[in-house]
Formats: C-alpha cells, structure tokens, sequence
C-alpha cells in the first residue's frame, strides 16, 4: 500500500501544482470508524510520523499470565503458550498491548515519500489513536 500512497500523492500534486501536508486513508474494510474517529486523528498533531488506529487488548492480553498450553499435535507433550522468561507475578502488573487496525491511517506527507514499505515494522515514530476494540473491526 505503501508504495501505491506514495505514487499517488505525487501525482495529484503533480496534476494540481500544490503541495499537500498529509495524507489521509480511510481504509473501507473497516465499517467500525465513526466521524469523530477522523476528527480526532486530524486534530492532534501527527509529529514527524504517522498516526495509525490502534486498539487496546484488554481481554485478549497475550502478555498476560494464563493456564493456557499449546501442542504441535494431538500426541505431542503441551507448552505453555508464554515463554518461561516473561515472569509476571500479577496481572495488574501485565503492560497494556495494543494492535493495529485498519480504521484509519494519517501520514505527513514528507514522512510518507520516504517512508519504507513496511512501516511498522521499521520502529518508526507511529501515534496512537485508540479505538474501542468492539468498533476495531477489519474485513478481509
């Protein structure tokens, strides 16, 4: 996707003779955004980087301690699902953790010419805007 933002904004900029300060993807596969998601996404400042949907897991914390257990097959001994390393003695103790979704995307525009094609996962400066997980929905 990124690639293709990148080709289209300086194209339009091309076409109209005028720079833009950002982008703005509202993303159509995700029905969950309300008018005041966008509001608030284009009335914070973005900063140097970009400002993506984000969704907090408050019931499907994967850091949180469990009793769950995973096999690689039904004859297999059971691991636990969280690496022995990760000792979290209470649950309140457990660091909130937050995904992606695709309800809207705001880049500034000279970070997104020059943004690598998979931006999350470069460690780049992202801010979060945090949608209610029951309206973070993404169809596929």
């Amino acid at each position: 996707m990124i690639p293709v933002l990148q080709q289209a904004i300086r194209e339009v900029e091309r076409l109209e003779s005028r720079r833009y300060e950002s982008l703005l993807l509202l993303d159509p596969t995700s029905p969950g955004r309300l008018p005041s998601d966008v509001t608030q996404a284009v009335g914070r400042n973005v900063g140097r980087g970009s400002k993506v949907c984000w969704c907090r897991l408050a019931s499907r914390n994967p850091l949180q301690p469990s009793l769950e257990f995973v096999s690689r097959s039904e004859t297999a001994m059971l691991h636990s699902r969280l690496p022995a390393a990760l000792n979290i003695p209470a649950v309140q103790d457990v660091p909130p953790v937050f995904r992606i979704n695709a309800t809207l995307y705001l880049w500034r525009r000279d970070y997104l010419i020059d943004a690598p094609v998979a931006p999350f996962a470069s460690g780049a400066p992202h801010r979060l805007l945090i949608v209610p997980e029951d309206r973070a929905i993404h169809i596929r």
